[in-house]
């Protein structure tokens, strides 16, 4: 009678122990029906990536980074309506019998600043022509000094007028992008006005006496001509001005 009575426990103890198992496997099957990773492994899992997520919060490490470039300038090489923009050209760009002048036109890195001021860690800046990770913003005096700026092989935004900001660069140029080589006729009213040897008082020359002047040129100062020094104004397709100032 004893005998029967525990094969009976047994059995029944067997019984609920494969029902608790059954039940254990649907729990399973319908919260993880792929069956890859256990119900307390996927309880694991989230915990971690809550954690992970928590930590990049405290950082400011952002997984999908903006991509930021300076706002867009378009100009018609073919006709290019008034404006005044930084150039690059040499001596030999000017053509005085053709009364011509070949040079290069570039313009001034601009960004928004309702962009610039969401820049976040991990975020590309496309910076002077290259794509820059930013890693650490820091804001000194209103300007912004990223990766810890230009000598630790970072950059600077200052604020600029018209709600943007633009790329600094060494001794205080801006940074600036190619738009295209131009050649243009010089206006009968052309003003050279050159400071490259006295910044207070600027030699001007016109465009009868533009050849004399471009003679008496060193072959030096005749080569130092680019965007952070030249500017060039364009009145209906010619060229009206040229003022070229002193920089240190």
């Amino acid at each position: 009678m004893k005998r029967k009575t525990v094969s009976v426990l047994i059995a029944l103890s067997l019984t609920m122990l494969l029902t608790a198992c059954g039940s254990e496997a649907s729990v399973d099957a319908e919260t993880n029906p792929e069956g890859n990773i256990s119900t307390a492994e996927a309880s694991a899992n989230e915990d971690d990536t809550a954690a992970d997520n928590t930590e990049a919060e405290a950082t400011g490490e952002s997984t999908g980074g903006n991509y930021i470039s300076p706002l867009p300038v378009t100009v018609d090489l073919s006709n290019p309506e008034d404006m005044v923009a930084p150039v690059k050209f040499i001596k030999d760009g000017f053509n005085t019998e053709s009364g011509e002048l070949t040079f290069t036109m570039y313009s001034i890195d601009r960004y928004d600043s309702v962009q610039i001021s969401m820049l976040q860690i991990g975020d590309i800046l496309k910076y002077d022509g290259a794509d820059i990770k930013v890693e650490s913003i820091e804001d000194v005096n209103g300007s912004l000094v990223i990766n810890g700026g230009l000598e630790l092989g970072g950059c600077d935004l200052k604020p600029d007028d018209g709600g943007t900001y633009v790329g600094q660069g060494m001794d205080d140029y801006p940074t600036y992008t190619e738009i295209g080589v131009l050649t243009l006729p010089l206006s009968e009213a052309l003003i050279f006005s050159d400071a490259i040897d006295d910044p207070n008082n600027p030699r001007q020359v016109n465009k009868e006496g533009l050849a004399d002047y471009l003679e008496g040129l060193d072959e030096s100062d005749g080569k130092y001509f680019f965007p952070g020094n030249t500017t060039l104004e364009i009145r209906n397709s010619q060229i009206i001005n040229i003022t070229r100032r002193w920089v240190p």
